[in-house]
């Protein structure tokens, strides 16, 4: 038991030390632009952000000319499966972007709502979608 608690001393010791020790992590305006995210391979600017989270939401609602008609032919098949790449990959963009935008402002609560919006977004997306695979098989 004593050399249990002379370890736990030790060890406690041992970490404040360390953290004292430890230099300040520099701020993002501190650091070089050519070790930041570049934000713009996204979106050059985030009302072109807004304009494709308005296409994918009213768009949404598409996946329903598709329901329940999958097995009826190959070309309905191919056309939904289409459709829903197309809208996977704009959402998916719009995805990267917010959570991107997030993790490099974790003060700024305008990032935390983009990122609370495109989860929504999200749900939304796969609530449509999810006829797909039961149809298939």
């Amino acid at each position: 038991m004593k050399k249990f608690f002379v370890l736990i001393v030790f060890a406690t010791l041992l970490l404040g030390y360390s953290m004292k020790a430890q230099k300040e992590l520099p701020t993002r305006d501190q650091i070089d632009d050519q070790y930041k995210w570049n934000l713009k391979d996204f979106y050059e600017n985030e009302d072109l952000w807004e304009k494709d989270f308005k296409w994918v939401k009213e768009n949404i609602k598409k996946f329903d000319i598709f329901k329940g008609k999958l097995g009826n032919s190959a070309d309905e098949l191919v056309n939904c499966l289409i459709f829903e790449e197309d809208i996977q990959k704009i959402f998916t963009r719009l995805y990267f972007y917010s959570a991107s935008a997030g993790d490099l402002e974790l003060v700024d609560g305008h990032f935390q709502t983009l990122n609370a919006r495109i989860q929504t977004l999200g749900t939304e997306l796969a609530a449509a979608s999810s006829f797909i695979v039961p149809e298939i098989l």
